[in-house]
């Protein structure tokens, strides 16, 4: 499940449970692409429920590391306007072995 949040723009809550599924993603990417398209300063605020079991999962499943391939891949092409009107990313994950996997690879990634 992905809930997105954009009353308080240009502050955007989004809340992901587990790994979501391929259409959710496609969901949040198209958002992110109408939030690029503002051509305004935004923050995003990304909060991740069952965040440890979904890494556990998402290792086993091919879906999950497509899905993840498809992110790098989408985030690479809109990088400059997410550079130019992105002011910043807080990841949340709910535990605390997430933050420190996750830690060292967020700013290379964005």
């Amino acid at each position: 499940m992905v809930a997105i949040n954009e009353d308080n723009w240009p502050v955007v809550s989004v809340c992901f449970q587990g790994n979501g599924t391929p259409e959710e993603m496609a969901l949040f990417y198209r958002c992110f692409e109408t939030w690029l398209a503002r051509k305004e300063k935004f923050a995003l605020v990304m909060q991740k429920k069952d965040a440890e079991a979904a890494e556990v999962a998402g290792k086993k499943s091919a879906v999950v590391k497509q899905m993840r391939k498809d992110g790098i891949a989408w985030t690479k092409v809109h990088k400059p306007e997410i550079s130019q009107h992105c002011a910043g990313v807080a990841i949340l994950p709910d535990s605390a072995k997430v933050i420190r996997v996750w830690g060292p690879s967020v700013g290379k990634v964005t």
